[in-house]
C-alpha cells in the first residue's frame, strides 16, 4: 500500500496543478497513519469525536503532503 500512495501521489502532483493532497484516518487506524507518514504527509490536525461506527465514537487525524 505504501507504494501504491507513493506512485499515486507523485503522478497527481506531475501532472494536475495542485499543491496539496490530503487524507483523513480513524485514530485507531495505525497502520494507514503510517501508510501515509512513510509518504512524506504531516500530521497537521485531529477531528474530535468525528465519527459514529458500529456503536463506538473515533476522532480522525487530517494529514497533508504538501508538493
Amino acid at each position: 500500500m505504501t507504494e501504491a500512495v507513493r506512485q499515486i501521489c507523485a503522478a497527481t502532483f506531475l501532472e494536475l496543478d495542485i499543491i496539496c493532497i490530503s487524507g483523513l484516518v480513524y485514530a485507531p487506524n495505525v497502520a494507514s497513519q503510517r501508510v501515509l507518514e512513510k509518504n512524506s504527509f504531516i500530521r497537521e490536525g485531529t477531528q474530535k469525536s468525528a465519527v459514529y461506527k458500529n456503536g463506538q465514537i473515533y476522532d480522525l487525524f487530517l494529514y497533508a503532503n504538501l508538493k
